[in-house]
């Protein structure tokens, strides 16, 4: 996945000692998917990564760089967690349902940082650099090629790739627009009947 989706940061001068990387990205991804690009200050990055300024700068370069390292980890993370329902499930109907009713639980947990870091930074960064453009572009092809992922697991779904290509970007349609939804006010039983819905759309089809 990180092959597919990321270009890599830039490490030819090495890492400080004591660098946790795991740990940095995560406060990287927590921050800008809290406060977003333009109001995630330079303090707040380093606060939050528990990395200088300017070990955060050597390693990733600048603010712009720092949310592409974000959105990648971000779409990694989830492409870990579509694995990991692959494996735990033994239909596509419920690794999708566990995916996608996972997703909504985490869109009204109030202790959650708000929506998605992916359709955040689509709706913000969107035509304002070519190298978050390429990030944003990374991200959600790689969310909608997981949601394919999820609908092939079974051989009994045996569907062309244009009608499962089509079905997946529908999916993606349909978590995009719950995180719309959860921030307007929509309750997790609410965003539950809507996944059933989905699953039950895409396989009637």
């Amino acid at each position: 996945m990180s092959s597919q989706i990321r270009d890599q940061p830039k490490t030819g001068r090495g890492r400080p000692r004591g660098f946790d990387e795991t740990a940095v990205l995560e406060g990287l991804t927590q921050t800008f998917w809290r406060k977003g690009f333009v109001d995630a200050s330079l303090d707040d990055l380093s606060q939050a990564t528990g990395a200088a300024r300017a070990s955060l700068y050597k390693i990733y370069g600048d603010k712009t760089d720092l949310l592409v390292a974000a959105l990648e980890h971000y779409a990694a993370h989830f492409d870990s967690r579509v694995a990991a329902a692959i494996a735990g499930t033994d239909t596509a109907d419920d690794a999708l349902r566990s995916v996608m009713r996972a997703s909504a639980d985490r869109l009204t947990d109030p202790d959650a940082p708000p929506g998605c870091l992916r359709c955040r930074a689509t709706l913000e960064m969107s035509k304002v650099d070519p190298r978050t453009d390429a990030a944003i572009a990374r991200a959600n092809a790689a969310f909608t090629r997981n949601m394919a992922r999820l609908l092939a697991m079974n051989a009994d779904l045996d569907m062309p790739d244009q009608d499962l290509a089509d079905k997946a970007a529908f999916l993606t349609a349909i978590v995009n627009g719950m995180v719309i939804s959860a921030s307007a006010g929509a309750d997790r039983a609410t965003l539950h009947a809507i996944v059933d819905r989905a699953v039950d759309a895409v396989r009637a089809t």
